[in-house]
């Protein structure tokens, strides 16, 4: 699916659609079925936001951002564990997320259930 950008009915340089009164049910079904098609999706109260396809330029800006953390943890000798992009989901909350890339100081049972 092509998305244009409604200003210039060009291609948007990031595919992303964003629903809204969606159920926690529904966001899961959405998710599970999913689960290989989109980069990510984001769910918080009722708002779910699915990112198709990511521009060149959010690629090379994460991986810059992600070697800074990494570079920065073995300098400082910090206990840095990386879960990629791994999706979060909390329903008491009505919170799920995928980042583009995630990180725990320590093991994630350590921190489950926060973020940074």
């Amino acid at each position: 699916m092509l998305l244009l950008d409604p200003k210039t009915l060009e291609p948007a340089t990031e595919q992303r659609i964003i629903l809204y009164d969606v159920s926690w049910e529904q966001y899961e079904q959405l998710s599970d079925m999913f689960v290989d098609e989109f980069p990510r999706m984001t769910y918080l109260e009722g708002t779910l936001e699915i990112i198709m396809t990511t521009s060149p330029e959010h690629e090379r800006l994460k991986k810059i951002i992600a070697r800074l953390i990494e570079t920065y943890a073995v300098e400082r000798l910090i206990n840095l564990n990386g879960y990629g992009s791994a999706t979060f989901r909390r329903e008491a909350v009505r919170r799920g997320a995928q980042a583009d890339e995630c990180y725990c100081l320590g093991l994630l049972a350590e921190v489950q259930g926060k973020s940074i």
